[in-house]
């Protein structure tokens, strides 16, 4: 695992996401987002550069891009 842990769950509970959700927007399957949250798994660097893309796009959706 990384230095830097990221805490999936919480940026799930700032965008008002489901496991679901967030895995349908990052293609991989909730049981993945599952483990990521209970530190069974990590997500690899390319997930992780997902995830970042994801939450721009939760902002510019819920705030407008500019």
């Amino acid at each position: 695992m990384s230095k830097t842990k990221l805490d999936i769950k919480a940026i799930r509970k700032i965008f008002g996401i489901t496991q679901d959700e967030l895995a349908q927007r990052l293609g991989v399957k909730q049981s993945t987002v599952s483990m990521w949250e209970g530190d069974k798994r990590a997500p690899s660097g390319t997930a992780q550069r997902m995830l970042a893309q994801v939450c721009k796009d939760l902002i510019n959706e819920r705030f407008g891009s500019k």
